[in-house]
């Protein structure tokens, strides 16, 4: 396998002036890094009839173009067509350089080109990759958060929980129908026990307290496992709250007993 390179610095001339429809091209150099054009490319004689397409390869996106070879009459050897290469898909300014790189193996001819500006190729392919990737990223966390969003407003709708839980009821007030239920569940070998009362009696219920909205918040209702322990009818709140007290002593010397974290130490007055 053998290799040969050059170098050549962009004017505004190769890049077509200032028109966006004016063709652009670039002169090779008449030396390459080991020997010359002729050797690099091939030997052409001079007029239009005698041009040489060559297909050369950007390095970094792997995309292929036909560029065509001529010989001016003034010696220069030119690379046309390459409008799409540089002026739409790279996108060169003056003074960038174009390096071109001939791959000799087994007879196979490559040539490997790339763009730099300021030492640095431009990867124009690579940036707009990235770019998606990046517009994809911030499109998914945008829709994580609209997700999220919906998910507070549906578990975190305290006020209600509060008042189903008696919360801001009159200490006489009668409930037509109440539960005192106990959750338990495991999170990284731990367990925890919580009890609620709920005067709504509905079984994806699981408590008002902010801790217990936050594990299913993060985890999922599918964590708990809820029992009701008793079910009253027309009571006086002050006496479910006690019934409901009883019920979280009773469970707070099982958890201590069992190596288990109670959950009940939040929460305001049940009632005024």
């Amino acid at each position: 396998m053998s290799n040969d390179y050059y170098k050549k610095k962009l004017y505004p001339s190769n890049l077509g002036g200032t028109g966006i429809n004016e063709p652009s091209y670039f002169t090779v150099p008449k030396n390459t890094k080991k020997a010359n054009r002729e050797s690099f490319y091939a030997y052409l004689k001079t007029g239009p009839e005698h041009k040489k397409a060559f297909i050369h390869k950007d390095k970094w996106s792997g995309k292929e173009y036909k560029f065509i070879a001529k010989k001016h009459n003034n010696g220069e050897y030119r690379l046309t067509n390459t409008s799409e290469y540089l002026k739409q898909d790279i996108k060169a300014h003056p003074n960038d350089w174009i390096s071109v790189e001939k791959i000799t193996s087994n007879k196979e001819v490559q040539y490997i080109m790339e763009v730099t500006r300021n030492g640095e190729p431009i990867n124009n392919h690579v940036e707009e990759k990235k770019k998606k990737a990046e517009a994809k990223k911030e499109a998914k966390k945008r829709k994580i958060v609209k997700k999220f969003r919906i998910k507070e407003k549906k578990v975190f709708n305290i006020i209600k929980k509060w008042v189903r839980a008696g919360h801001g009821r009159k200490a006489h007030e009668i409930i037509p129908k109440a539960q005192i239920y106990v959750v338990t569940f495991t999170i990284e070998g731990r367990t925890y026990v919580y009890v609620g009362q709920d005067s709504k009696c509905e079984k994806s219920y699981y408590g008002s307290s902010p801790i217990m909205e936050h594990y299913e918040y993060v985890f999922g209702e599918e964590i708990f496992e809820k029992k009701i322990i008793i079910d009253v009818e027309k009571i006086r709140q002050d006496n479910l709250n006690a019934l409901e007290q009883k019920h979280i002593d009773d469970y707070k010397y099982h958890a201590e007993e069992n190596g288990w974290h109670s959950l009940n130490y939040t929460g305001l007055k049940l009632v005024k």
